[in-house]
């Protein structure tokens, strides 16, 4: 994944950190991986040894100047092409209000509350990687991460 050098802001053997070029969020980055996969399990150790500290580097440079309320980080990479990335993407409080303020969140909120309240309790299931659930209303599409016992 490569991004133009203005946006550019750190890069290493394996990955590549930069603004996002087609957003105007301050402070939305993506880092991308330099290697033609879409699979982690591809990557060499070196690149999976990389991977978390610049993330982490990354997310404390991100709250210390610019102190979003949270910061979401997410994995892409899915179109034929492209090498998979992870976007940073802060959330502000004025990014909050917009968002809650446009009708169609509102809407899609209340059905969303609506579905976890008739969704079945997650008794009996552990998480896919171990740990247990606690009691309590499971949206429907986190049951792919639930095992049965």
């Amino acid at each position: 994944m490569q991004s133009p050098e203005p946006f550019q802001i750190s890069a290493t053997d394996f990955w590549l950190l930069s603004h996002r070029t087609d957003s105007a969020l301050p402070g939305y980055l993506v880092l991308g991986s330099k290697l033609p996969t879409n699979n982690l399990l591809e990557l060499p150790q070196a690149a999976l040894a990389e991977l978390g500290p610049l993330l982490a580097e990354a997310q404390k440079a991100l709250t210390s100047r610019l102190r979003p309320n949270r910061l979401y980080i997410s994995r892409y990479g899915h179109s034929p092409g492209h090498s998979f990335h992870f976007h940073l993407i802060p959330v502000y409080d004025w990014v909050e209000r917009l968002f809650w303020s446009d009708h169609r969140y509102r809407s899609l909120n209340s059905s969303l509350m609506r579905q976890a309240n008739r969704a079945p309790m997650a008794r009996n299931s552990r998480c896919l990687f171990g740990g247990n659930f606690v009691s309590g209303p499971i949206h429907p599409l986190s049951k792919v991460l639930l095992l049965r016992k």
